[in-house]
């Protein structure tokens, strides 16, 4: 009994608990209600841009703290119950109060208040509802308005990009690319091609497209640009053309139907020179390669010390030794070596004076006699012949004996000094620098090993060179220069005619890229947007290998932009396998279009990844009577977690033409990959005028 009576009691209390609930809801129901209804408007007005910033209504709520406080502490409180005149309840108090400014104001206060919490309460219920990412863009998809957009989007992107042109150059930061596939505009980072991209699609897919709203932006933004086109259509020339003249840009044109001429070798030192030959040439043993590498390096380094035209041709010379000995042969230095050389004269004879002391007596005498005589007092006629004859007899008398007495004199021969003269003697010598050259040479590896094997070079060389497309790799005056282009912010366009060259194209465009490490190592850092420069190169799988991918990653500290293009990864993935990982590796921002085969359409589905999504399950039951059941939901069912495709493999191989999935990793959001419809950038660009092009078409099919 005690019993039945506790329980009445427990009974009882918990009706008039749930009752004192009950009621306590509706007083602050009714207390609330101006400040909820008032918070409802307020959260489906800033709803949509609380979605994408969900920042938005915390700062509405602390706003709300900050006036409902003000209002409070500036009006009398009787002004917020102003509403309960209008409650369905005869309470005469009531009736006194009415609705003012005032009470709005405490509304609105009260109401921005409310809106985060109301916010959070919306995310915590919708978290709640188990539902399919999938099937809310599949639902979204099948919408009026997206297939309006799916329709129209030429007209769209064509009004877009048409207003997107009116805007100042100096505020045009992002790169327009066309819309999403919802309609809205789609937008590039400006730095987020530094970062490289890679764009894939067929052929007709619209690549080519993107390539061009790509060369626009740069244009825009005064960026000279490097575009490899490996198809070589005139009309690619054409298009590019009339894109940089709308922006008063000078385009030089490397073809084989124009008579440009381009130095590959012009710039960068010998590593550089050796590196960018072996890249361009195929090697059928590695040894031979190696040895290669040596000798192309030091002949690099003997043209320019001998001052030689480097270019290609100069190169292919001097691979003959004997080219390299005549030179070497020639470079001597003449010099002058003294002599001294003793002059040979004959030896003199010196004879002794002979002893007259007698006779000097007698002479002396006669002489005294002689000059005793007086030839004033000389008589002629006492002179007779007796004396006459005696005289002569005495003379000849004493002749003999001095005669005499002189054979009997000592000769003696005196030796002169020896004298000398100095004579220049003039020698030809090797100069040092033909001594370094001889012993690098032929020295080092004698018996002319150091060009052992190197005919498959000297012959791969001559190839192009004597091909009809071989006057175009030799230096002239008025030759393409990278450097000085780019530093122009003018543009350059490489295209040869893949169906005539196939296989120079692969020699090429392995030499451009090279060329353009060269010129990153010239420019050095650039960290300034104005100071870019874009680098589109088309049919990659034509000449990617390895160490062009490695140059090209490389060249991001000196602010070039990459864009690797090729129409099917598995085009690429047939040069060498693991290539396609390496570029997929080495870009950031991906491009893919339309697809066909099942590598490239598998690849770019993993690449753009997944993201995780529930797998809703249900079980069905059967409805109907006898004759006609159906199956229909039953309320039970399983919900799992799963990673599905962000872009679905399938639809990669619907896409239309100028439709690509793109992702973009190098931006500072965190973003999903998008479908999105580009534009094309030769709408409403004005062209040379009928005759202009008609005159470039004919020039360019004469050459």
């Amino acid at each position: 009994m005690n019993n039945e009576k506790q329980f009445t009691k427990d009974k009882d209390s918990e009706v008039w608990e749930q009752l004192g609930i009950i009621l306590a809801i509706v007083v602050v129901g009714i207390l609330v209600l101006p400040p909820f209804i008032m918070s409802i408007l307020i959260f489906l007005i800033s709803r949509p841009f609380c979605i994408k910033r969900t920042y938005i209504s915390k700062i509405l709520s602390i706003t709300g703290v900050i006036l409902a406080v003000i209002f409070f502490s500036s009006f009398p409180y009787q002004e917020y119950f102003g509403y309960l005149r209008y409650v369905p309840f005869d309470v005469a108090q009531w009736k006194t109060f009415s609705v003012t400014y005032k009470s709005i104001l405490f509304y609105v206060a009260l109401g921005l208040t409310f809106v985060f919490p109301l916010e959070k309460v919306v995310e915590y219920y919708r978290s709640k509802i188990v539902r399919s990412k999938e099937v809310e863009q599949d639902e979204k998809r099948s919408t009026k308005k997206y297939q309006k957009t799916e329709a129209n989007r030429l007209e769209i992107t064509n009004k877009l990009q048409k207003k997107w042109r009116e805007k100042p150059l100096q505020k045009d930061k992002a790169v327009f690319l066309g819309i999403d596939e919802f309609g809205e505009p789609y937008f590039l980072g400006d730095k987020e091609l530094n970062r490289h991209a890679l764009a894939v699609s067929t052929t007709g897919g619209g690549k080519t497209t993107l390539f061009y709203a790509l060369i626009e932006a740069a244009l825009r933004k005064n960026k000279p640009f490097i575009f490899v086109d490996g198809k070589g259509d005139p009309k690619t020339i054409e298009e590019i053309q009339s894109i940089c003249d709308k922006y008063g840009v000078k385009l030089h044109v490397f073809s084989d139907k124009l008579d440009l001429s381009y130095n590959v070798i012009k710039y960068g030192n010998k590593t550089a020179v050796k590196d960018k030959l072996m890249n361009i040439l195929e090697w059928s043993e590695q040894y031979y390669a190696n040895k290669s590498k040596n000798l192309l390096q030091n002949i690099v380094a003997f043209i320019d010390d001998y001052g030689f035209p480097r270019d290609l041709r100069t190169v292919a010379k001097f691979l003959n030794p004997n080219r390299i000995m005549e030179v070497l042969e020639k470079d001597v230095v003449t010099t002058y070596v003294e002599v001294k050389t003793e002059i040979l004269e004959p030896e003199e004879e010196l004879e002794e004076e002979p002893e007259m002391v007698e006779e000097n007596k007698e002479e002396s005498t006669e002489a005294s006699n002689l000059n005793s005589f007086d030839i004033n007092n000389f008589d002629i006629n006492n002179l007779n012949i007796q004396n006459v004859k005696s005289i002569d007899e005495k003379l000849e008398k004493e002749i003999d004996e001095k005669t005499k007495n002189l054979e009997h004199v000592k000769v003696e021969k005196v030796k002169k000094k020896p004298s000398y003269k100095i004579e220049k003697i003039s020698k030809d010598e090797p100069t040092e620098r033909a001594k370094k050259y001889k012993e690098v040479f032929f020295e080092r590896m004698p018996n002319g090993a150091a060009f052992e094997g190197i005919e498959g070079l000297q012959t791969q060389i001559y190839t192009l060179l004597d091909s009809e497309i071989g006057h175009l790799f030799e230096e002239s005056e008025d030759g393409l220069d990278l450097y000085k282009v780019t530093e122009a912010k003018e543009a350059i366009l490489f295209s040869l005619d893949g169906n005539i060259y196939k296989e120079f194209i692969n020699i090429m465009a392995r030499l451009v890229i090279l060329d353009v490490q060269t010129l990153v190592s010239m420019r050095g850092r650039r960290d300034s947007e104005e100071d870019g420069l874009l680098a589109v190169y088309d049919e990659f799988s034509a000449y990617g290998n390895p160490d062009i991918v490695d140059n090209i990653n490389k060249s991001r500290s000196a602010g070039v932009e990459c864009i690797i293009g090729t129409q099917t990864l598995a085009d690429i993935e047939k040069v060498e396998k693991g290539l396609v990982d390496q570029i997929i590796g080495n870009t950031n921002t991906y491009f893919f279009g339309l697809a066909n085969d099942d590598y490239t359409v598998e690849k770019m589905a993993n690449t753009l990844g997944t993201y995780e999504d529930n797998d809703v399950t249900y079980q069905t039951e059967k409805v109907g009577g006898t004759m006609k059941r159906i199956d229909m939901k039953s309320e039970k069912g399983t919900v799992r977690s799963v990673q599905k495709y962000q872009v679905r493999p399938q639809t990669l191989r619907e896409f239309k033409i100028g439709q690509f999935a793109v992702w973009r990793k190098a931006s500072n959001e965190r973003l999903e990959a998008d479908i999105v419809y580009m534009r094309n950038a030769l709408k409403g660009v004005e062209t040379d005028g009928k005759e202009q092009r008609s005159t470039k078409r004919t020039l360019l099919q004469k050459n």
